[in-house]
């Protein structure tokens, strides 16, 4: 297994999903449903690619074959991420073992009202996390983010946060590929992505 570049060709569209690990038990006589949170979850992917010809089209056909499958993996940026935080600073994992569903990072811009706002897309490790509250900076620099899903892999000690360009580790969903050709050569490609969980 080898971990390769998604090719520089940017999707018309991209759907990003979030899938929670969540254990559902209906009762058969009440329909109450309990449930309960099985670790944590991972991003998913969908990319539609209309109207690719020449040298795009042949990029993207021998990459999706190279990929065998589900066999190798792949870096993805999150491309259409719209981040509204002011950021700042040199943002760093402030203390190793960290879990869960948030994180405290030192290095921000000391004392930034919204220094990350909710919904914001950021990289953790080779994680991709979107953010699901405000949080404004402390006067040293320190700040605690909330986020979705929860983290799988504790970060290091001053592990970099990435709070733009987020890069993803993803493997194609389906051992199958398919693309569409029309006349004049040209064709559509619909390729849908998991993020690495082992990554």
């Amino acid at each position: 297994m080898s971990t390769f570049a998604f090719p520089s060709i940017t999707s018309n569209n991209m759907t990003i999903r979030l899938a929670n690990n969540i254990a559902r038990y209906p009762s058969p006589h009440t329909g109450a449903v309990q449930t309960k949170k099985r670790g944590s979850g991972f991003m998913m992917v969908d990319m539609a690619f209309s109207s690719l010809k020449t040298s795009e089209r042949a990029e993207l056909i021998a990459f999706l074959a190279k990929m065998r499958g589900g066999h190798h993996r792949f870096t993805l940026p999150m491309h259409c991420e719209s981040n509204r935080g002011l950021f700042g600073g040199s943002p760093l994992v402030a203390g190793a073992s960290q879990k869960g569903g948030s994180v405290t990072i030192d290095g921000a811009s000391n004392s930034i009202p919204l220094w990350i706002r909710a919904g914001d897309i950021f990289q953790l490790g080779n994680e991709i996390k979107i953010c699901t509250d405000d949080a404004n900076s402390s006067a040293s620099g320190l700040v605690t983010i909330a986020f979705a899903p929860d983290i799988r892999t504790s970060p290091s000690d001053n592990s970099v946060v990435v709070t733009s360009g987020a890069v993803g580790i993803f493997m194609l969903a389906s051992d199958e590929v398919a693309f569409i050709n029309r006349p004049g050569i040209f064709s559509d490609f619909s390729v849908s992505a998991v993020e690495d969980v082992r990554a």
